[in-house]
Order: C-alpha cells, then structure tokens, then sequence
C-alpha cells in the first residue's frame, strides 16, 4: 500500500482512492501541499488497504476518479461524489459520474469478496449531485465465492480489434442471467443494431467538433511520465 496516502482532515479521516492500470508500478500519488499526508497503512486494517486499492482500479470517464471515501470506522465507509472531478461539459448531469462510482463500487465488492468479506450497503443520495453516495460495512464471513481479483489488476480499455461476431447463446447467458430485466441485446443483422451503430458515430462526431468539450478532454490528458505520475488520473496518448 506505498501507493495510498490517507488526507488527514480535522473532525474526521477523508481518503481518495485513485489508481489505473498504467500507474500500478508507480509509487507516489497525487500532492497535496494544504494537507498532511499519512501512509495508509498506519491507519488502515491491511485488508481495508487492499480492498480500496483494488476499488480504485474502477475505470471512469477521462479517468477522473470522481470519488472519495470517508473512513467512519475499520470497514466502515462512505462512498462519496468528488464534484472537483466532474466533467461538466461532456456530463453535465453527472450521469456518467455515477456510473463510474458504480463501478468503483461494484470492484470494492467483488475485492472484499476475495478477502472473505460481505458489504451491506445503504444508498444515501436521492440526486446525482448528492455528496455522500452510499454507506457500507464489511462483514467477515467464512462461506463466501470470492472474486478473481486478476480479473480487475488486468482489465484494460481496447478501443480495436474487436470480433464482429454475434454473442454466443452461453456467453449472453452468462453476462445477463438473473438481471435480465435489465439487458438488450441486438444482433447486428438487427435493424436496432443499425440505428444504435449510426446514432453513436454521429454523437461521437457531434462531440468531436465542440469546444468545451475538446477543452475539457485536454484537460484530463497527461502528455508525458511525469504528469501522470504526479496525478495519478486522466488519460495517456498511450492509452487513448
């Protein structure tokens, strides 16, 4: 846990989680010159540690992390909404914020799950811009599936070389079952598949071709080693 450094802010413990997979044989993370900064491991259960640290590896637009965790007690949390990580000329209406704290979200479970341990969450906000997201405690337990966590220190973004064939039946099955309420999936003979194919060209072309938008994204690009080692976050031409 080099990598983790906890903010030290008076009437409470704030820490930021933040990491990708381009930075995780990097040693030093983002400054902070108004705040002293604590190595986690002197105020973190080592598994607290690790778990963030896998959370952290959550994939989030232009990279921004938009997320910070308040330490209420060991493996007690609160997952929160970084409003200085918004983008508001790409997600004005922090949609895609939420999504990227979901998935921060959703690789904390599957990592307390390697560690053999169960989240009880409670949801906290009502709006997108609500601060506090949701409240989670970590329970031991001795009889649960634990998680491939190779599966999250490998994720990687490919935007090329993707097979054009339709989903096989057992790999549908797979990705939906028991939520399948909540996926559609349309074979690209379909003539849905055709209009969602045309419709994202033309608003990635729309998007492409906006100021604020341009400006924003160059925002959150580190152009060389040592800005990304110093933000930890955004994007490389590499990994763009």
């Amino acid at each position: 846990m080099k990598r983790r450094f906890f903010l030290g802010i008076a009437g409470g413990t704030i820490f930021a989680a933040g990491g990708v997979g381009y930075l995780i044989s990097d040693k030093s993370n983002f400054v902070r010159s108004d705040q002293k900064l604590t190595p986690l491991d002197k105020l973190l259960h080592a598994d607290e540690g690790e778990i963030l640290y896998l959370a952290s590896l959550a994939p989030s637009g232009h990279n921004t992390q938009p997320w910070f965790v308040k330490h209420i007690a060991p493996f007690h949390w609160i997952i929160c909404n970084d409003r200085s990580k918004w983008l508001p000329a790409v997600d004005p209406t922090q949609r895609e914020t939420i999504l990227s704290i979901g998935a921060f979200i959703q690789n904390m479970e599957y990592a307390a799950s390697y560690y053999g341990y169960c989240c009880e969450w409670k949801t906290l906000a009502k709006v997108n811009q609500d601060e506090q997201i949701t409240e989670v405690i970590l329970s031991k337990v001795k009889d649960i599936y634990r998680f491939d966590i190779s599966k999250i220190k490998q994720r990687r973004i490919v935007r090329s070389n993707f097979l054009d064939d339709n989903l096989k039946g057992d790999d549908l099955y797979s990705l939906t079952t028991g939520e399948e309420t909540y996926f559609h999936y349309f074979p690209r003979e379909t003539k849905e598949f055709t209009w969602l194919n045309e419709q994202t060209i033309a608003a990635n072309r729309h998007q492409m071709y906006r100021d604020t938008a341009e400006k924003e994204l160059g925002d959150w690009i580190r152009f060389s080693s040592k800005d990304a080692a110093q933000h930890t976050d955004g994007l490389t031409p590499a990994s763009m």
